[in-house]
């Protein structure tokens, strides 16, 4: 029996959240755990904090997936997931050693049940948008700025362009989660498919595309012999754009230019 600091949260909860990520799913579920963005990218990982920052370099808490050890859990679906708790303390987690030392997250993912065979279909749809309430020099705020300055030569040439309005966009978003599950007296199977499409909000070619499939299975082959495999797969497709960057960064370009400067030069 496991005592201590824990946190658990269901397929129930699960279903009412749009996350697209397991660490997302934790935002908000649970207390004594920061979740944070590392990225503003389309499909980029959070870091998750349950004892605040190590010292030995390492701040990641330690994950099982049904009773296994992993490295990442970018791979799990969130429509996957039966049970996740949270060992927060040292109490709870004592089991795991210094491996827990940050904490352990324990994931148990859906198996079949007996009964007749369930055929599952999700799909949420939506969009995304930026409103930044920043509002830059228009063309004629410009041209004038300059000039009292004494820079006689910057002159309205009939261009404003708004570069904020030109490197955001409604960027659209799809998931759609199928599973399918069923079990008889001795065999129970659980297999799914999950596949998230993400468009970015800077540009037309910023966007996260994933695919993830599952197949849990297991047959009692003997009074005292059970085997079972659980298999994942997934495919991962990201087109990530220069962020984070004092001079290279779109954002950052998209405030410095000037509204005189065309989107597309006609050659005229």
């Amino acid at each position: 029996m496991v005592t201590g600091a824990i946190s658990s949260i269901d397929a129930k909860d699960i279903e009412n959240t749009s996350a697209p990520r397991v660490e997302q799913v934790l935002q908000g579920q649970t207390s004594g755990v920061s979740v944070v963005s590392s990225s503003g990218a389309p499909g980029s990982a959070s870091k998750i904090r349950i004892r605040g920052a190590g010292s030995n370099g390492n701040s990641d808490p330690l994950y099982i997936v049904d009773g296994i050890k992993v490295s990442s859990i970018d791979n799990i679906s969130p429509n996957d997931i039966a049970n996740l708790e949270v060992l927060k303390d040292a109490a709870s987690s004592a089991i795991y050693g210094t491996q827990g030392a940050n904490g352990v997250i324990i994931i148990t993912t859906k198996q079949g049940k007996v009964g007749a065979t369930v055929v599952s279909y999700s799909t949420q749809i939506g969009s995304q948008s930026v409103r930044t309430g920043m509002d830059l020099m228009n063309a004629s705020q410009f041209v004038t700025y300059f000039q009292e300055a004494g820079q006689s030569q910057v002159v309205d040439n009939g261009i404003n362009t708004n570069w904020l309005d030109e490197s955001f966009r409604s960027a659209f978003t799809q998931r759609h989660d199928l599973s399918i599950s069923g079990a008889t007296e001795k065999t129970a199977f659980y297999f799914s498919g999950s596949y998230i499409d993400q468009e970015g909000v800077i540009g037309d070619d910023s966007g996260y595309k994933i695919f993830t499939g599952r197949l849990n299975l297991k047959t009692q082959v003997k009074d005292w012999l059970e085997i079972g495999t659980n298999i994942t797969y997934s495919n991962i497709g990201s087109s990530p754009i220069a962020e984070d960057d004092s001079t290279g960064g779109i954002v950052n370009h998209a405030l410095i230019i000037d509204p005189l400067t065309p989107v597309i030069y006609t050659g005229d």
